[in-house]
């Protein structure tokens, strides 16, 4: 008589293996960060301006082996250059503007992040709405 061998061939796939060996979200934050790197190299001048913030803070957050953080930068890179995150434009000059600056580069106005008078959600200085209640800001 012969003796079958139970096998279990998920312990046996090369991606099972490959997510024993590395830490959780390596593979997925090492080919994510690539990708918003090969896009924003192929990117123009005007659309790295405000890709290049979350580009480095997911280099950062790699280096530091935040591997989660990582991912979630290098996927709004990936977002802001297919123009899925909207422009952040100072509420003065209408200077496109980084995402987390307290001043305008091109006008030094104060980019203060708001509350809405009625719900007291946080509001963008260019809303012209809450986005939360629809309370209209200007």
């Amino acid at each position: 008589m012969v003796e079958k061998k139970e096998e279990n061939y998920e312990e046996l796939s090369p991606t099972f293996v490959l997510q024993k060996k590395y830490p959780e979200n390596y593979l997925a934050a090492k080919f994510s960060l690539e990708m918003a790197q090969s896009m924003y190299d192929s990117s123009n001048e005007e659309e790295r301006r405000g890709a290049l913030v979350y580009l480095e803070e997911a280099k950062r957050a790699f280096d530091r082996n935040d591997f989660s953080e990582s991912l979630r930068y290098s996927i709004k890179t990936q977002k802001f250059l297919k123009k899925e995150i909207e422009e952040i434009k100072c509420p003065s000059c209408g200077a496109i503007v980084n995402p987390g600056d307290a001043y305008c580069w091109n006008c030094g106005a104060r980019l203060k992040i708001e509350k809405c008078p009625k719900c007291g959600a946080e509001v963008q200085p260019n809303d012209k709405f809450c986005r939360n209640c629809g309370y209209k800001l200007k």
